[in-house]
């Protein structure tokens, strides 16, 4: 390092700093014992290491431990080429020349192996002109401080952390319960910064709900878990959990505020709210239904049961308290009677019970001894819990009881209607065998009255008796057969006589029988017959009868200068389709019941026209189903009745 030159300024300085200022005239430049030079010369040497360099950074003076310090200071070989003897630093010469002001620096050493934390002061020295003349300077070991500004700075960090990751804010206020810290959480309870709530009061924040404890300047008294309501930045009530305790200073024992905890228990409350409200829904709801509910925890003892089920098992009622078992209720309830089922074999009855309690299926019904009924409807849950729910089915078995009876009057009555259906079907077969021989003598006799076999009759007027007689007979015996027709189909006894019939043909011999008839009432006669038409397999006699009941009854509800028009054809299904309709009176929507039934008749002046039993349509249609055809009725009041009668198509003989 540079040696300041004799006669410098740094010289003078140098040379007081050593020798103290001059001395008195012939006292030369040694110090006098107890001089106050020599006092600050020995104060210098116990201070800070200290030192005084020139302006280039040459070492002008520095004290004893300025030179302990640099000796003990390890460095490496360029860091002792470029400070020289010294420690100082050439940052620090170069910025107090530049900045002509003090300045502080820091930095780390290595001391006997071990770091140490150094921090200087530097300062520039004027001389009397105000010149710069040189530069002071005073080292302090801060290790220690540095230390503990390290430990405070590492405990800073982990409150820090601990109060970010912890999920209540932590919070600090003074005297005046104004805010001097709170933690970052906050901002995910409030939405506001910490630093927005600083020097704001708690009070103003929120207010404390009920009459728990909560800070106090006059009590001063710690408090945990009292509710802060609170308004958040974006307008929703928000309810905090608060707990703090007091702050006293460590020296003087003044209050000096609060510091706690709080938590954000708004959705645990709401949770709670809903959870409460739904466990009450659902009381009510199993309280109000109108089935008896009870839950068996999955050791079998009642967790719950509404009044519907004690009110069904009134004997046991006052066992029914939670944690009672399955099995105990039962048997009380057998024992006392409760069970109709269970009388005379309790033990039986209650191991049954449980077997089907333990692993339940379908359900079953049960019957009380008061006569009552309940269906039995146990499930089993995940958690192995038990639902059980009774029904009271009294009702359903009473209707069922008396279902049961009036299907078994009704099925007695079927049998008796059988038996009477039976005994007509035979009287009328009977009857009519019996009114056949004598009609058959009439009619035979008439015809040969009629007919003057034997010789004339004489009277004229004889003769029209006589014809009256045999047209009276032939009426009588074509009403007996179709009677007996009918009780034949009723009893399902008619049979087929299967062959080939001549549809066309059988239309046209039908027609000529009628043809009389419908010329005495001038009705005329229409024919539309499909050409080709296939032949039919069918009874010949009974499809006749089909065409003849038909046109006779159109024939006869058809007023003068009306027509009966008769169709044959084969539709696009291949059913073979006869229809004759009419221009006549027409049958009533209400009235096509009445004519469907066997003797049903509707009540008619034109009706009457001519007399009936009411049994052409009801034998049709038995005729055209044993055919397993089809007949389909149509009608209106004044406009005339059409009937078609529909063969299957399997029924219909292709040509060759």
């Amino acid at each position: 390092m540079r040696k300041a030159g004799p006669g410098t300024a740094g010289d003078r300085v140098v040379q007081e700093l050593r020798t103290g200022p001059p001395a008195s005239a012939g006292g030369g430049n040694r110090i006098e014992t107890g001089s106050p030079a020599g006092f600050e010369h020995a104060l210098l040497n116990q201070s800070a290491p200290t030192y005084l360099a020139g302006l280039a950074g040459e070492l002008l003076y520095a004290n004893d431990a300025y030179r302990e310090l640099a000796d003990a200071i390890e460095r490496t070989g360029d860091d002792r080429e470029a400070r020289g003897d010294g420690i100082i630093s050439a940052r620090a010469i170069d910025r107090v020349v530049g900045e002509r002001d003090v300045i502080e620096l820091d930095e780390t050493v290595e001391i006997a192996g071990k770091a140490r934390h150094l921090r200087s002061r530097h300062f520039p020295i004027f001389d009397d002109d105000g010149a710069l003349a040189a530069i002071g300077g005073i080292y302090f070991d801060v290790t220690r401080e540095h230390l503990i500004a390290e430990r405070a700075e590492q405990i800073r960090d982990r409150f820090d952390d601990i109060t970010r990751l912890v999920s209540d804010w932590v919070w600090e206020v003074d005297a005046a319960f104004n805010f001097t810290y709170v933690s970052a959480r906050v901002m995910e309870v409030f939405g506001l910064h910490p630093r927005l709530l600083l020097g704001t009061n708690l009070f103003d924040l929120g207010a404390f709900a009920g009459e728990g404890a909560c800070p106090d300047r006059a009590t001063r008294t710690p408090f945990r878990d009292a509710m802060f309501h609170v308004t958040a930045s974006d307008g929703g009530r928000r309810l905090c959990r608060m707990s703090g305790m007091p702050i006293f200073d460590a020296d003087t024992g003044a209050f000096r505020g609060y510091r706690g905890t709080g938590s954000d228990i708004t959705a645990q409350i709401e949770a709670e709210e809903r959870a409460t409200s739904a466990q009450t829904r659902l009381a009510h709801a199993i309280e109000s239904s109108s089935e008896a509910f009870a839950l068996f925890d999955r050791h079998d003892r009642l967790v719950i049961c509404n009044g519907r089920f004690r009110e069904y098992h009134p004997k046991i009622a006052d066992l029914m308290e939670p944690g009672v078992p399955f099995e105990i209720l039962i048997r009380a309830g057998a024992e006392r009677g409760e069970f109709a089922d269970a009388e005379g074999r309790v033990e039986d009855w209650v191991a049954a019970e449980l077997r089907r309690h333990k692993e339940p299926g379908a359900p079953y019904e049960l019957r009380l001894e008061d006569g009552r009924w309940l269906k039995v409807s146990d499930r089993r849950t995940d958690d192995g819990s038990t639902v059980c729910l009774r029904t009271d089915i009294t009702a359903l078995k009473e209707r069922e009881e008396a279902l049961r009876r009036a299907e078994e009057t009704s099925r007695e009555a079927r049998e008796a209607a059988e038996v009477a259906n039976r005994a007509k079907s035979e009287f009328l077969a009977n009857i009519s065998h019996e009114l056949r021989t004598p009609l058959n003598a009439i009619i035979g006799f008439s015809e040969i009255i009629r007919d003057e076999m034997f010789g004339p009759i004489g009277s004229e007027q004889y003769k029209d008796y006589i014809k009256d007689i045999h047209d009276s007979g032939e009426h009588l015996y074509s009403l007996i057969n179709d009677v007996l027709d009918v009780s034949k189909a009723e009893a399902g006894k008619l049979d087929l006589a299967e062959g080939e019939v001549d549809v066309a043909d059988t239309i046209a011999r039908c027609l000529r029988l009628v043809k009389e008839r419908a010329e005495r009432g001038g009705v005329t006669l229409v024919v539309e017959i499909a050409d080709h038409l296939p032949r039919l397999r069918a009874d010949e006699r009974k499809v006749k009868q089909i065409l003849i009941n038909l046109l006779s009854n159109a024939v006869k509800f058809t007023p003068e200068d009306g027509s009966v028009t008769t169709t044959a054809r084969i539709e696009r299904d291949g059913r073979l389709a006869i229809g004759v309709a009419d221009t006549g009176i027409g049958i009533a929507q209400k009235d096509m019941a009445a004519v469907m039934a066997p003797f049903g008749q509707v009540d008619s002046t034109l009706a009457r026209r001519y007399e009936g039993t009411g049994l052409g349509l009801p034998l049709t249609k038995s005729l055209v189903d044993l055919h397993d055809g089809e007949l389909d009725l149509s009608s209106e009041v004044g406009h005339g009745t059409t009937v078609t009668v529909r063969f299957p198509a399997a029924r219909v003989i292709a040509e060759d």
